[in-house]
């Protein structure tokens, strides 16, 4: 899922600790794959590629506004290793044919160390250009289908939907529920996220009674309302467009007397303006569970929030996704300052380094470095949780459980679940 805000700045280059916008940032930073120790002479270019343009541009607030802060953190304490950060942009345009001569463009004119920001689409279209070019990239998005990925320049910082999808199993247990209703829609992003649901869900012990995959743009779903109905589960997990749930929960009512058979566990999307419209504020209110990414509280994220007020003072919390980009640039400057290079396979193996444990934690980019010049095995703390990279090179994340209250518009957390508690439910499903 994009759990991305909904407006759009266009970011430029970060440079000797200020903010300028340029059409075009050059760099003199090295992307070679050799472990030899290598640091360029001028600033240590960082890239950010993500959609400023198009019909997704609307997600890519998040992403510009992390790296800047982190550019600009970064830059106020020293640089990386005495260089300051140059921070180029890519716009991926919302399409995977825009993003290729973009992606090309960035990384034989500005060549950049490393990339934050790629998502979906547009990912799988910049992921072989960064790959054969030996660029670490921290990409963004949910997507189950890099759980499992063992590509050695691809990272997360961003909790996959692997773990949205355990945070709604997580709460249905919590609630004693034991058969389920699988209702997402006919969609082909929304399969693996299905799939994951059904097999955790039954190797926690519960049941699946139904799997309803209504097709959009359907005047009726009364038949696929009334198999809900004949199923009577104790829960519903579910995803599916506004448009689709209007109707089919239209349906529903008119089939069931007015109200819903059972209650209904949905993702992030589902606490939405337009789905909670479309369903109707009361019946949100009485039926709907909404599993989102929760807020995480450490030193670490007090000091990011410090930091993007400071750069943002309209905005009272920072952005949504803004966070993840940001760790996802600090960590890559922790590790260039552990490995003393900003060689491709350098960075590579010191990610895990400075992000997992055992080790000194550190909660802000300053610490970090001070702790490794002092030869400190360093563990960074996240402002979004705790960066421990998998085998995978994913990580975990908090997620909440949320409610609508009876003025309809203020979401209630009902059950805050940590990162350990989604990895166990995760790694039932394999």
């Amino acid at each position: 899922m994009k759990r991305w805000p909904r407006n759009i700045n266009v970011i430029g280059c970060v440079s000797v600790g200020a903010l300028t916008l340029l059409s075009a940032c050059g760099s003199s930073a090295s992307s070679s794959s050799s472990s030899a120790a290598s640091i360029p002479s001028g600033p240590i270019t960082i890239a950010a590629t993500f959609d400023q343009t198009g019909i997704d541009a609307e997600f890519g607030l998040g992403v510009g506004q992390g790296a800047q802060v982190a550019a600009k953190e970064i830059n106020d304490n020293g640089g990386i290793l005495g260089h300051q950060v140059n921070l180029v942009t890519a716009d991926s345009a919302s399409d995977p044919a825009d993003t290729v001569p973009a992606v090309q463009k960035l990384i034989t004119i500005d060549r950049p160390v490393a990339d934050v920001g790629p998502e979906q689409a547009q990912l799988q279209a910049a992921k072989s250009l960064f790959d054969r070019a030996k660029i670490p990239f921290f990409a963004s998005g949910g997507d189950i289908s890099l759980d499992k990925a063992n590509d050695p320049l691809l990272w997360r910082s961003v909790p996959s939907d692997s773990s949205l999808g355990a945070g709604m199993i997580k709460y249905a247990l919590s609630k004693g529920y034991k058969k389920a209703v699988l209702l997402f829609q006919n969609e082909q992003d929304l399969q693996a996220l299905r799939s994951f649901v059904q097999i955790a869900w039954t190797k926690s012990g519960g049941s699946v009674v139904g799997d309803i995959q209504p097709v959009p743009g359907q005047s009726s779903y009364r038949s696929e309302a009334q198999n809900l109905i004949n199923a009577h589960p104790d829960v519903v997990f579910t995803q599916m467009v506004p448009d689709v749930a209007a109707t089919f929960f239209q349906n529903l009512k008119e089939l069931n007397n007015g109200i819903l058979p059972a209650p209904f566990v949905g993702t992030d999307v589902t606490h939405g303006d337009q789905w909670i419209k479309a369903i109707g504020a009361t019946t949100a209110e009485q039926f709907l569970t909404s599993i989102d990414v929760g807020t995480f509280k450490s030193p670490a994220s007090d000091h990011f929030l410090t930091l993007y007020q400071a750069m943002f003072p309209a905005r009272t919390q920072p952005t949504d996704n803004s966070g993840y980009t940001y760790d996802a640039v600090v960590a890559i400057a922790l590790a260039i300052t552990q490995a003393h290079s900003t060689a491709s396979a350098d960075i590579i193996a010191a990610l895990p380094k400075v992000c997992n444990p055992p080790g000194t934690t550190v909660d802000t980019y300053a610490q970090g470095v001070a702790a490794i010049k002092a030869a400190h095995k360093i563990n960074y703390e996240g402002a979004t949780g705790p960066m421990d990279l998998n085998s995978h090179h994913g990580v975990f994340g908090p997620f909440n459980a949320l409610q609508l209250q009876s003025d309809g518009t203020t979401l209630n957390p009902v059950l805050q679940m940590s990162a350990a508690d989604l990895a166990k439910v995760t790694a039932l499903a394999g």
